[in-house]
Parts: C-alpha cells; structure tokens; sequence
C-alpha cells in the first residue's frame, strides 16, 4: 500500500470498518480481551509507517488494551449511531 501511494495519486485512506449486529448474550470484557490478544499476537495491526525523506521507516507500537465502546441504541436511530462512529479518517495533508 506504501508503495501504491508512493507512486500513484492515491487518497491514501486504508482504514476499513465493520458493523456487526449481536443478539443474545454478550461479553464485553471477553470481546475486549479477544481483540486485544488479536492485537497483541500480530504486529501488523500495531504497526504505522513513517516517511523520511523517500524512504518508509516501520514503526511497531507496543500491545496495549484495545478499548470497546459499548452503547444501547433503538431500532429507529440505529443507522445515525453507525455513521456516528464509523467516519473516514481525514487525510494526513
């Protein structure tokens, strides 16, 4: 992906997200725990590049928790609460 934006005219936005709709009982503190040891097994998901003049520097951030927001919301107003927490991060520029 480096090398795409590198090279090309590419926005440079690779973030992806998932809206999973859950029923019946739920662990938060057990999903909690299941992302974070995801996140802690693979470097890839705790890794950043960083551009110093035309070279790529990989960056692995330490394990830390990854934080889980949990919120009540009705049928009716569910479409809003999505678009609420799932924008687009802006460009770097």
């Amino acid at each position: 992906m480096w090398l795409t934006d590198a090279v090309g005219d590419s926005t440079g936005l690779y973030v992806e997200s998932w809206v999973h709709r859950i029923r019946g009982d739920f662990s938060a503190a057990a999903a909690q725990q299941a992302l974070t040891g995801i996140v802690r097994r693979h470097e890839s998901l705790r890794s950043r590049l960083h551009i110093h003049g035309n070279r790529a520097r990989q960056e692995v951030l330490p394990p830390m928790p990854v934080p889980l927001t949990r919120c009540r919301v009705s049928p009716a107003d569910l479409q809003a609460a999505i678009r609420e927490v799932v924008v687009p991060a802006p460009p770097d520029g």
